[in-house]
């Protein structure tokens, strides 16, 4: 059974403190750019309902559009400056600043716009917030959805409708 399965079965603080002799158990996961802390890569979080990113945005680097479809999130930069934009709705564009709070399922995106790196903190307030890259969520769709190569070539005929190419 795995650490986090034992922790979060563990009836009382005191058995979980017990189950946490190890001192790796409070080390983060570095993969690069981002160090994420929660439940699978700092089993001391489990159930605490909580996680941290520490992330780190290059000179003029942009992190891609995305969104947290469980989660608030919150952001605050400790060095360099972010530029933030937030779509809360169709026809809605929110502005920057350093520090931030994104309500769960809004599509985002952050930019740096300086020669120096950013290295910023996002909260989350939910252990498993999930993220949804845009672009990479819409591109699975363009066989079959946005190609149109599931429609029937007679439908488009007798509809007297050309099939397009993408």
């Amino acid at each position: 059974m795995s650490p986090q399965c034992q922790l979060f079965l563990a009836n009382t603080i005191a058995d979980r403190f017990n189950l946490l002799l190890n001192d790796t158990q409070f080390s983060a996961g570095n993969s690069g750019e981002l160090v994420t802390a929660n439940c699978k890569t700092f089993p001391a979080l489990v159930s605490t309902g909580s996680n941290i990113v520490i992330s780190r945005v290059k000179p003029y680097e942009m992190n891609t559009f995305h969104v947290y479809p469980r989660s608030a999130e919150l952001q605050l930069v400790i060095q360099g400056r972010l530029v933030i934009k937030i779509t809360p709705e169709n026809g809605v564009l929110n502005a920057n600043g350093n520090r931030r709070v994104i309500r769960n399922g809004l599509i985002h995106t952050q930019f740096n716009p300086d020669c120096t790196n950013i290295i910023f903190i996002t909260s989350f307030a939910s252990k498993d917030f999930s993220t949804g890259q845009i672009l990479n969520q819409t591109f699975t769709f363009i066989n079959d959805t946005i190609a149109g190569e599931n429609i029937n070539a007679q439908c488009l005929q007798q509809c007297g409708i050309k099939k397009r190419r993408v």
